[in-house]
C-alpha cells in the first residue's frame, strides 16, 4: 500500500488539527491558574491535583458539565447569549489568579 494513497477520515483530521491544540491550550491555561493560586497561598487546586497538564484532572461535574449546560439553556430562555454576556461582564471583578493566566494563551 502506497503511503501517499492513504486518506484519513476528515473528522479525524479536523479533531487532530483543531480540537487537540485547543484542549492543550485550555489545560495549560487552567494549570497556570492553579499554579498562580498556589503561589499566592490558595492550595485548593494543588490539593485537588489540578496543577497538571492532564486534561482529565481539570474536569469536574459542576464547572465543566452542569454550568455550561445551564448557561446554554438560560441563554436560550433569555433571548440570546448577548444579554447574559453583558450582565456577567458588569459583575466581573478583575485581579487575583485570573490575571497571569492569559499570557499562557499566547
Amino acid at each position: 500500500m502506497d503511503v501517499h494513497s492513504f486518506a484519513l477520515n476528515p473528522l479525524v483530521q479536523i479533531v487532530a488539527i483543531y480540537a487537540l491544540p485547543v484542549l492543550f491550550a485550555i489545560t495549560l491555561h487552567e494549570a497556570a491558574h492553579g499554579y498562580v493560586a498556589r503561589h499566592f497561598g490558595d492550595m485548593t487546586a494543588y490539593a485537588q491535583g489540578r496543577i497538571s497538564l492532564n486534561p482529565l484532572r481539570h474536569i469536574d461535574l459542576v464547572g465543566t458539565i452542569l454550568v455550561p449546560i445551564a448557561i446554554l439553556v438560560a441563554s436560550k430562555l433569555a433571548g440570546g447569549a448577548g444579554y447574559l454576556n453583558r450582565r456577567l461582564q458588569a459583575r466581573r471583578i478583575d485581579g487575583g489568579p485570573d490575571d497571569p493566566a492569559p499570557p499562557t494563551d499566547l
